[in-house]
């Protein structure tokens, strides 16, 4: 929108100060990183040779910078989005172990995810998703239910019922109940699923 030319730390200038000098710009910055050192700069720039008549200004300005940026986060990482996202995932991975749709599921999984199944057998994501891919076993039926969804912050805490039912290549059977707790995070502007663990409850035969 016409910024103008920015120096390094990304607050914008101005190319003729005489003409215009320095009023209240809120600052530009890429991350909460780099915030207060583009303020600091802003800060600096707005009052500088012009002394006190932008120093009121000035520190109004500052203070609105903090609490745009504060809202500006809320707005975008509403708790309510961010379960709704939760849930969706969890319900498409379900629909992943259904179908066998192996790249569903790898989408959803973060890079480094492990599943400690029932048993204390700790696999990664390659194993579970090629395990899905060629459907082996075979799942008729995999449903979570009874979940409870806890936020904190970039991660959150799922916990429920899954419910299975197939068979394996052998054609044996099974139908049970499992109790499970999924681990998510919040990274490169989406959730994924970095942990789970599940325990074994019943029978459903």
């Amino acid at each position: 929108m016409g910024a103008g030319p920015r120096d390094g730390s990304g607050v914008a200038l101005f190319e003729n100060e005489e003409a215009n000098p320095p009023q209240a710009v809120m600052p530009v910055f890429d991350d909460d990183d780099r915030l207060w050192i583009a303020i600091m700069q802003w800060q600096r720039m707005a009052t500088g040779e012009h002394g006190r008549r932008g120093a009121t200004m000035n520190m109004q300005w500052l203070v609105a910078a903090v609490l745009a940026m504060s809202a500006g986060n809320a707005i975008a990482r509403d708790a309510s989005q961010d379960e709704h996202s939760i849930r969706h995932n969890e319900s498409a991975i379900c629909d992943a172990f259904e179908s066998n749709d192996g790249d569903s599921l790898r989408n959803r999984l973060d890079e480094h995810f492990t599943l400690t199944d029932s048993k204390g057998v700790v696999t990664d994501r390659d194993h579970i998703v090629a395990d899905v891919a060629k459907g082996d076993p075979t799942y008729l039926m995999f449903r979570n239910h009874g979940q409870k969804v806890q936020l904190h912050g970039d991660a959150a805490i799922v916990t429920g019922v899954t419910t299975v039912q197939g068979h394996d290549k052998a054609g044996s059977t099974f139908a049970a109940d499992y109790a499970y707790t999924d681990t998510w995070i919040y990274e490169d502007g989406r959730w994924t699923l970095a942990a789970s663990h599940a325990s074994f409850l019943r029978d459903r035969k």
